[in-house]
């Protein structure tokens, strides 16, 4: 009997063993669901890039673009019926220029967009920012129109709505840089103007006060009212509104007081500019390029009269010839797409991805 329990009682061991180690066996893995997005780029399968990570890829599309390429950055003032000097633009011309650059497959960012390196432009297109200084009547003044007020039809607003009605792909786009002694004279209010151009898509930014030649200015403190009083006074007539582009009146920098130039306060108002914009004749950097310096960044004129070295006629057909210099968008404004060569040169933003293509 005693042989038997030692039997049963083995025999019980044996089989809950057994049991143990087929509950412990693993399942076999599944194939899991949802999986992140993956990104293909020229052709190639990656995972989806982290912000910032510079891509090798190789061009597969063929495509040579190139947003390490030069941007215009067009200067404008004084808008007329016949030019009389370099620093005056026919309307007639002003929409000779638009056709112009549109034909040659340029569609305008504004100056903000630059600086960010949003460049949203379609693919194989190529960005050009408008810039507008001393606030004339010419770009922009206001005239009622069916009971409301509407941009003067013979301005360079009116000329760029008209031009972005049948060409819907060139999107209102530019930066008006004011002086507060008086801008845009016209109907409405100084509010009415300003907030006009903001809906519409433009961009309002700082020419000093008074159109001060800001070497001449004396302090300091004198630096700052100028510029810092210009985005007080802007802010009163748009609240919320951030004022830090400036453009040098007559391209002219403090030797004395630079740094107040780029930042300072007044009143209570702080300012620190983000850019700072010369009077030249020179395409800008890519904003992908480590070299470039947002606080001495050239423009190009396009004024007109007579031909001037180096004004936005010289460099379209610079670019014409020299097409691998001109920026070349990808089509996509979170990332910088180039050849790789320019592997040393590239400064990245925060969002960006750098695409190399080899």
């Amino acid at each position: 009997m005693t042989n038997i329990i030692k039997l049963l009682i083995i025999l019980s061991l044996f089989f809950s063993l057994i049991s143990c180690s087929t509950e412990s066996k693993p399942e076999p893995q599944t194939q899991q669901l949802n999986q992140p997005p993956q990104n293909q780029i020229n052709g190639q399968i990656d995972r989806q890039p982290q912000d910032g990570q510079i891509l090798e890829k190789e061009n597969t599309a063929n495509v040579n673009y190139n947003e390490m390429g030069k941007v215009m950055v067009l200067m404008y003032h004084q808008f007329v019926d016949k030019e009389t000097n370099e620093w005056t633009r026919s309307f007639d011309n002003f929409r000779k220029d638009l056709q112009v650059l549109y034909d040659k497959g340029y569609r305008p960012v504004n100056l903000r967009d630059y600086i960010d390196g949003n460049i949203d432009v379609p693919a194989g297109y190529t960005p050009v920012v408008f810039t507008f200084d001393d606030g004339t009547s010419g770009q922009f003044n206001l005239v009622e129109k069916e009971g409301k007020p509407a941009a003067n039809p013979k301005s360079v607003v009116g000329i760029m709505e008209e031009f972005s009605k049948t060409h819907p792909d060139f999107p209102l786009k530019g930066t008006f840089f004011i002086n507060h002694t008086g801008f845009f004279h016209g109907k409405g209010t100084p509010q009415e103007r300003l907030k006009y151009l903001i809906d519409k898509g433009f961009e309002i930014g700082n020419h000093t006060v008074s159109h001060a030649n800001l070497r001449k200015v004396a302090t300091a403190e004198d630096i700052q009212k100028e510029i810092g009083s210009h985005v007080k006074k802007t802010a009163e007539l748009l609240p919320g509104y951030v004022v830090d582009e400036l453009a040098l009146p007559l391209g002219i920098m403090s030797r004395k007081y630079p740094e107040f130039v780029e930042k300072g306060e007044y009143q209570g108002t702080k300012y620190q500019n983000r850019v700072i914009l010369l009077v030249g004749s020179n395409p800008a950097p890519s904003p992908a390029n480590k070299d470039v310096n947002l606080l001495k960044l050239p423009r190009i004129r396009a004024m007109g009269y007579k031909p001037v070295a180096n004004d936005m006629y010289y460099w379209l057909d610079y670019f014409d010839k020299n097409p691998e210099e001109r920026y070349l968008s990808d089509g996509n404004k979170d990332t910088f797409t180039m050849p790789v060569k320019f592997k040393e040169q590239v400064n990245q933003k925060p969002g960006k991805n750098i695409v190399l293509l080899k």
